[in-house]
């Protein structure tokens, strides 16, 4: 599966998870919350992000930012931005992280036409792409079968 498609809203769903985590989590919660980032790795729908994401909790391990909510938020952000980094997009502070998702949770419903419009102008950038290598490549089988 295509990670452009639903990693956008994969990653707003773990960073809202990671911001519903206690400020004063019990060892249940720790648990309950490491298991999930754990159990994360074998089961994201491609095989390539469970190996990277992998290799993110081996750099990055979990269990030294599990005492409170900002500690956890900025791990998560911080694997983020691994992964930005690895698919040569911008990287984000945790400052900036706090204002966008706070942007995002103020208006859900445009939140919502925001990731889809994306997707969506994603994809007409592909058909545009595409469009003009097949202008550039009957081109060039005309300009070569015209000088021979």
């Amino acid at each position: 599966m295509e990670p452009n498609i639903w990693g956008p809203g994969a990653w707003l769903f773990l960073h809202s998870i990671t911001l519903n985590y206690p400020d004063n989590p019990t060892l249940i919660q720790k648990k309950k919350y490491s298991d999930f980032f754990h159990i994360l790795g074998e089961v994201l729908p491609c095989s390539k992000c469970q190996k990277n994401y992998k290799s993110h909790l081996n750099s990055l391990p979990l269990n030294f930012h599990l005492q409170n909510k900002e500690s956890i938020s900025k791990w998560l952000v911080d694997v983020h931005n691994s992964v930005n980094k690895i698919n040569n997009k911008d990287e984000m502070s945790y400052k900036d992280f706090i204002t966008n998702i706070e942007k995002i949770y103020s208006n859900p419903n445009e939140s919502l036409t925001y990731y889809k419009n994306k997707n969506r102008s994603q994809k007409y950038i592909i058909y545009i792409l595409l469009f003009f290598l097949i202008i550039i490549i009957f081109s060039i089988g005309y300009y070569i079968k015209f000088i021979f």
